[in-house]
């Protein structure tokens, strides 16, 4: 995985022999990081990793907590996108995976179930909502436990996820193949050739269905596991 020093670097490389062919690259790329300092080129790569892992979504993680009783409203870690899987243990019990409903379904089949001191909104959790609003807005970035917990027990979230920001001591988190599109994107800020955001969209396209296609393999698979037992 490229460092995003090198990454910077093949941008400006890419647009001297793209737009300057009339010119040795040595010669011209000081011009460019004038014209274009790196920081504004690190911004753009940023920008750019970001938006592949929104619309290819292909980036996972899972992270596990201890929940309070009574606590069920959780924020969701900053870089979630997706909720894949929400897992619930209560101590010595077995772990149960939650069922996903939206809000507008949990509030219509109890309406007060968020504050109702009756016994039926208090239990081992069933069901979760994922909160989407923007992380600074509204309910925030969170997922919402139904029933709220009677005991303490150990949230799992598995997660379609952002990549975490490039910075000197943080490389590229996509493969060495995707890195091109970054480089795409960045060339395309810099020059506004819609040559560079074809370039960008085509790889994009490309890795959603190089992550479907890898998706429904592990389906199959697990399938046909289950199906031989």
């Amino acid at each position: 995985m490229a460092s995003l020093q090198q990454l910077r670097e093949d941008t400006y490389l890419k647009i001297a022999n793209d737009y300057y062919k009339d010119v040795l690259p040595a010669e011209i790329i000081p011009t460019l990081k004038k014209r274009y300092p790196p920081a504004t080129v690190n911004r753009w790569l940023n920008k750019a990793q970001d938006l592949v892992c929104r619309t290819a979504r292909c980036l996972y993680d899972q992270k596990k907590g201890t929940v309070a009783i009574g606590k069920y409203w959780i924020k969701l870690p900053d870089v979630c996108l997706d909720l894949t899987g929400v897992y619930f243990k209560e101590p010595d019990e077995d772990e149960i995976r939650l069922i996903p409903k939206s809000q507008s379904q949990l509030d219509e089949e109890h309406e007060n179930w968020e504050t109702s001191t009756d016994s039926w909104a208090t239990n081992e959790p069933e069901f979760y909502a994922m909160m989407r609003e923007q992380k600074t807005k509204g309910a925030g970035h969170s997922v919402k436990l139904q029933p709220r917990p009677d005991v303490a027990g150990t949230l799992k979230l598995f997660f379609i996820r952002l990549a975490d920001a490039m910075t000197s001591a943080v490389n590229c988190s996509l493969d060495e193949y995707w890195e091109d599109a970054l480089i795409d994107y960045a060339v395309y800020k810099a020059k506004g050739d819609v040559k560079g955001l074809q370039g960008f969209g085509a790889l994009i396209q490309s890795m959603v269905t190089e992550t479907k296609t890898k998706n429904s393999d592990a389906e199959r698979f697990i399938a046909n596991k289950q199906s031989h037992r």
